[in-house]
């Protein structure tokens, strides 16, 4: 009797319910069923990259690299998209790091200073002591910066010395004629520099008039305008 009044009394919120169960089952079906449409991803292109770490001047094996994907938009310029055969790293590479062009060369015979010149650039051998080039620890494949300091000035500047940033980010090729790193630290050096054409001019007439010194600069960083002490004189060209 009771079960009868409640019945009569909650048989269309039963209905109700019953029928709300079985559309969203029948819907969850309808979902399970339809084909899944794939998201689309950011387009990607393969890239090699350093997979462990590389000493400047080594022939880069199979092994040094690995391909991965990266998005279009993350790719650096001249990133190598493929396998390498011959190169070897112009400076130090570091695990994690895409693989461009400027990262590697390779020889054309086995006069290897030739091969690593940028076009345009001609060697020049600059020789430092120990003191002006970072008490000999500069190696092949650094990043340099140059400095010029005049003693007693020149005419109009009142005999006052001076010293200023005379070239940035010169690439060392190689150090007493060779590309291994110096053995010696702490002795003078012959630094052979890839410079351009009017920059060697330049450097001839700075080691004949005045005093240069070398610093070692930080991997892809740039010093920026750095002002000269002491009255200004004529830089090498840019």
């Amino acid at each position: 009797m009771v079960l009868q009044s409640w019945w009569k009394i909650n048989r269309w919120l039963v209905i109700g319910v019953l029928a709300l169960a079985i559309a969203v089952y029948a819907t969850l079906q309808v979902l399970a069923l339809r084909p899944q449409q794939a998201v689309p991803n950011a387009q990607t292109v393969p890239v090699m990259v350093v997979a462990k770490p590389i000493a400047p001047d080594t022939q880069i094996l199979p092994a040094d690299l690995v391909q991965k994907a990266y998005p279009v938009s993350l790719v650096p310029p001249g990133a190598y998209t493929g396998s390498l055969a011959g190169e070897w790293s112009t400076e130090a590479l570091s695990p994690g790091e895409v693989l461009v062009a400027s990262d590697v060369f390779a020889p054309a015979s086995s006069d290897q200073i030739k091969a690593r010149l940028p076009k345009g650039d001609v060697a020049y051998d600059l020789s430092l002591s120990a003191q002006a080039e970072v008490d000999g620890v500069i190696a092949p494949g650094d990043r340099i910066t140059l400095f010029t300091s005049l003693a007693g000035g020149t005419a109009g500047t009142g005999g006052t010395g001076a010293t200023q940033v005379f070239l940035e980010h010169v690439n060392v090729l190689a150090v007493n004629g060779s590309l291994a790193s110096p053995n010696t630290p702490g002795a003078a050096e012959q630094l052979i520099l890839a410079v351009t054409p009017p920059q060697a001019e330049a450097l001839i007439y700075a080691a004949a008039h005045s005093t240069l010194t070398a610093v070692l600069e930080r991997p892809n960083e740039n010093l920026g305008t750095i002002p000269a002490y002491g009255p200004k004189f004529p830089a090498a060209p840019k």
